[in-house]
C-alpha cells in the first residue's frame, strides 16, 4: 500500500513505450464517436468545453497547447464504460490497492490513462498524468496536470463555474488550484462522499496560494 502510494505521489507508473503517437486532429474523431455513443452530448459538451479552457490556459502559460488539448480531450473518456471492465484494467495495470484505495466514481481518471495508453498509443508521461490527476489532483503537479485539473472545473457547462476563478486561473494557476481544491473538497464532504486523502494533501500542498481571506 505504502509503496503505490509513494510512485502515485512521485507520479508516472507505466513504463514508456514507442508509438507513432496520434494528435489532436486524429484523436477527436474517435473520442467524439465513442461519448456520444456510450455517453450522450452531455459528456461530449463538458470535454469539449474542458478542451477549450485547457488551450486558453496553455496559451497564457506557455505550455504545449497539442498536449494541454489531448489530455483534455481523454480526460473522461471511460467515465460510463462498464465498471467491472474498468476495474478489470486498473488492477492489471496499478494492483489490488488501488481499487481498495479510491471510491468508484473516481475510477475513470485510471482508466482513461490505461485507455489513453493502451488503445490510442498515448505514451507521453506527461499528456498520462494529466489525463489521471484531473479529479483530485495531487502534491507538487506539473503545468500541464495543473491546468487539466482547472480546465475541468471551471469549463462553462459546469453549474459551479465561477468567473472570478476562472480570472484567477488566467493570472495565477496555483492560486486557482487551491481555490478549486478548497472547494471541491467542502463540496464532496457536505454531500457525505468518501473522500479521497489525496485531495486532502492536495489542498494541503497548493492552500499557502490562498489570500487570508479566502
Amino acid at each position: 500500500m505504502f509503496e503505490f502510494m509513494r510512485r502515485l505521489l512521485s507520479g508516472y507508473l507505466f513504463v514508456p513505450q514507442s508509438f507513432n503517437m496520434k494528435n489532436y486532429t486524429e484523436l477527436f474523431p474517435i473520442i467524439k464517436k465513442k461519448l456520444e455513443l456510450h455517453h450522450g452530448s452531455h459528456r461530449l459538451l463538458h470535454t469539449l468545453g474542458v478542451v477549450d479552457v485547457a488551450e486558453q490556459l496553455a496559451k497564457i502559460y506557455n505550455v504545449d497547447c497539442e498536449k494541454a488539448k489531448i489530455a483534455a480531450l481523454l480526460h473522461d473518456a471511460t467515465k460510463h464504460d462498464d465498471l467491472l471492465e474498468q476495474e478489470r484494467n486498473i488492477k492489471r495495470y496499478f494492483g489490488e490497492d488501488m481499487l481498495i484505495s479510491w471510491p468508484k466514481q473516481l475510477y475513470h481518471g485510471f482508466s482513461a490513462e490505461i485507455y489513453a495508453h493502451e488503445e490510442l498509443g498515448i505514451d507521453d508521461s506527461e499528456i498520462l498524468l494529466a489525463i489521471r490527476n484531473h479529479s483530485v489532483g495531487r502534491p507538487d503537479m506539473s503545468l500541464l496536470e495543473k491546468i487539466i485539473y482547472v480546465a475541468d472545473y471551471l469549463e462553462p457547462t459546469r453549474e459551479f463555474n465561477s468567473e472570478k476563478t476562472r480570472k484567477i486561473a488566467c493570472q495565477n494557476i496555483d492560486r486557482a488550484v487551491a481555490i478549486i481544491a478548497k472547494s471541491s473538497l467542502k463540496y464532496v464532504s457536505d454531500k457525505g462522499y468518501e473522500i479521497v486523502p489525496l485531495s486532502r494533501q492536495t489542498l494541503a500542498y497548493y492552500e499557502k496560494y490562498l489570500e487570508d481571506n479566502e
